[in-house]
């Protein structure tokens, strides 16, 4: 819910959380791959491409806060698993932790509500359509048009360096890149940021 806004209402979030790496996943074993492969750069075990930004983030800047992305089509066991490993990625493998409360959502009161910290984007495509999975074009054009809107609707409310989308080709995995051209072309070179592909079953153990 938080991610959901019409273009016309303009950025989702007033005070968008620190947040350096978004990674947008579409399956568990994608996410759990993004956990263990901070977790090998971490242990210094890993040389990867998210390796690679983590190092350059943390020596220049001294944090580096990342979390993943998904879509929301996915069945309830393999969300809770996308929704674990973000998690993991957000708090324990982030320096510091990138999990912020929604103060847009319950303000003043947040503290006394002990209102959860978010610490991973779902992005809902298809809630308000009654859409579990597209069986028809038009149903599959409505999911694209769905996941477009809330990814566009995403960017322009996280002040975000860098995107990662796993170099497995998929419907809504293009819906995402081509809302970041979108954002890209919309924005003045600031306030972009850069996209990179990555294999995640590619792990070169360090020497």
């Amino acid at each position: 819910f938080i991610v959901r806004a019409l273009a016309a209402r303009g950025p989702v979030m007033r005070q968008p959380p620190a947040l350096d790496v978004l990674a947008f996943v579409e399956t568990a074993d994608q996410a759990e791959a993004f956990a263990s492969t901070l977790e090998g750069c971490a242990e210094q075990k890993c040389r990867a491409a998210l390796c690679d930004i983590q190092s350059q983030h943390l020596l220049r800047a001294g944090t580096f806060r990342m979390t993943l992305v998904f879509s929301g089509l996915q069945q309830l066991e393999e969300r809770l698993r996308i929704e674990a490993a973000a998690f993991a990625a957000c708090t324990r493998l982030s320096t510091p932790s990138c999990a912020y409360i929604p103060h847009e959502l319950c303000g003043a009161i947040c503290e006394d509500m002990q209102f959860a910290e978010v610490s991973s984007f779902n992005l809902q495509v298809g809630h308000r359509l009654g859409a579990a999975s597209p069986t028809t074009a038009s149903s599959l054009a409505a999911l694209a048009a769905d996941a477009l809107e809330a990814s566009a609707g995403l960017f322009s409310s996280l002040k975000l360096a860098h995107l990662l989308v796993p170099n497995e080709d998929s419907h809504m995995r293009r819906m995402v890149l081509q809302a970041a051209d979108y954002h890209s072309e919309a924005n003045r070179p600031r306030h972009r940021f850069s996209v990179t592909e990555v294999a995640l079953d590619v792990c070169i153990p360090s020497e």
